[in-house]
C-alpha cells in the first residue's frame, strides 16, 4: 500500500518539480569528518562475565566528495570494536528536490532511530527494540538502490519519501535471488513535529513465504526539549512475530543534557516473552566537538531478576 502510494505521489511530484537547473556548476570538493566514541560499560546481570569493559564503540572516518552539481558520494569506515568495517559506501545522483537516487551500501529506509546517526541519537545506545529488529535484518545497512525526495513542500507541511530495493543480507555477499524492499514516508509539520510511517518486505528463500515488518514514529521538538516515540512490528521468524516500542524525553539546559526513556519488547507476541527497561541520562557538552554522557539502564526481563547496566561515553568529533 505504501509502495503504491509512493509511485502515484512521486509521478505527480516529478511533473511539477523536475525543472531545468540553472544553478552554476560548483567545483569538485571533498569534506572529511570523523568521530571517536569511547565507552565504559558495567553490567549488573547475574553471572555476566565480564561484567565491565572498556569499549572503542565507534572510530569512524568519513569522506564526502562532491563530484559535480548533481553527483556526490560517501565513504565511511569504522575502526571500532577492534575491527575494520565499511559502513556507508555509495554514490548519489540528484535529479531534483523531488528525486534523488542512491546506489551502493546505505541505510535501508525503515525506522527513525536507526536512520538517526550514532552521533546524534538522544541516548548513548539505541534501544533493545531497534537491536532486535536489526538482528532480524529489518534495519541497518545493505547494498542496493533507493530513491528519495520531497513530495510536498509548503510553509507549514513537508512530505517526503524514501524507498529502495536491497539484497537483504545487511552488506554480506548475496546467495539467492530474493530481495528486500523498504519504504518510508515522513510528514513534517511546522518544523516542530515529524511523523514517519515505514514498511519492509522480503521473501524467505527456502519456503517462498513473504515476511513483513512495519513501524510508525514521531518526534516533537520545542525549544530545548525533544519528545520521541516509535512502535515496530514484524516477523521474528517464519512462524512468530515481535512487537516493540519506546518513548523518550530529552532536555538540553545550556550544556547540560537530561533524558529518560522507557521501552518494552515482546520478542514473541504469541508467548508474551518480554523485556522492559527504563534508561536515565545525564550529559555535558564541553564544546561542539566533545561530549560526556552517563546512562543508567534498569532492565526487567520476563525470566530472572531485574538488574542495572551503566554506560559512560566520551565522544570527540572532527
Amino acid at each position: 500500500m505504501i509502495l503504491s502510494l509512493l509511485v502515484v505521489l512521486t509521478s505527480r511530484s516529478l511533473v511539477a518539480q523536475v525543472l531545468p537547473d540553472t544553478t552554476p556548476l560548483r567545483k569538485p570538493r571533498i569534506e572529511i569528518h570523523g568521530v571517536v566514541q569511547f565507552h565504559w560499560i558495567i553490567d549488573g546481570k547475574s553471572g555476566k562475565v565480564p561484567n565491565n569493559e572498556f569499549l572503542l564503540r565507534r572510530a569512524r572516518f568519513k569522506v564526502e566528495p562532491t563530484i559535480t552539481q548533481k553527483v556526490s558520494a560517501m565513504l565511511e569506515i569504522d575502526f571500532g570494536r577492534s575491527k575494520i568495517t565499511a559502513k556507508d559506501l555509495f554514490v548519489e545522483y540528484n535529479v531534483s528536490k523531488a528525486l534523488k537516487f542512491t546506489l551502493g551500501q546505505q541505510k535501508m529506509p525503515f525506522n527513525r532511530e536507526q536512520l538517526t546517526s550514532g552521533t546524534k541519537i538522544l541516548f548513548i545506545e539505541r534501544t533493545n527494540v531497534n537491536d532486535e529488529f536489526d538482528e532480524r535484518q529489518w534495519v541497518g545497512r545493505d547494498i542496493g538502490i533507493s530513491a528519495a525526495g520531497k513530495l510536498v513542500r509548503g510553509k507549514e507541511i513537508d512530505i517526503s519519501y524514501h524507498a529502495g530495493i536491497f539484497n537483504g543480507m545487511q552488506g554480506s555477499p548475496e546467495f539467492n535471488n530474493a530481495k528486500q524492499y523498504a519504504e518510508r514516508i515522513i510528514i513534517d509539520v511546522s518544523k516542530v513535529l515529524s511523523v514517519g510511517v515505514n514498511s519492509s518486505q522480503k521473501t524467505d528463500s527456502v519456503t517462498a513465504k513473504v515476511l513483513t515488518a512495519h513501524g510508525i514514529d514521531l518526534s516533537y521538538e520545542h525549544r530545548n526539549c525533544i519528545v520521541e516515540a516509535e512502535v515496530l512490528y514484524g516477523n521474528r521468524t517464519l512462524n512468530d512475530r515481535m512487537l516493540g516500542g519506546y518513548g523518550q524525553v530529552y532536555y538540553n539546559a545550556s550544556r547540560l543534557e537530561l533524558g529518560v526513556r522507557y521501552e518494552n519488547l515482546l520478542r514473541d507476541i504469541h508467548r508474551s516473552t518480554y523485556r522492559q527497561s527504563v534508561t536515565t541520562e545525564v550529559g555535558y557538552i564541553i564544546d561542539d566537538n566533545v561530549r560526556l554522557r552517563l546512562n543508567v539502564e534498569g532492565i526487567r526481563p520476563q525470566d530472572g531478576n531485574s538488574y542495572l547496566r551503566l554506560f559512560t561515553q566520551v565522544q570527540a568529533k572532527f
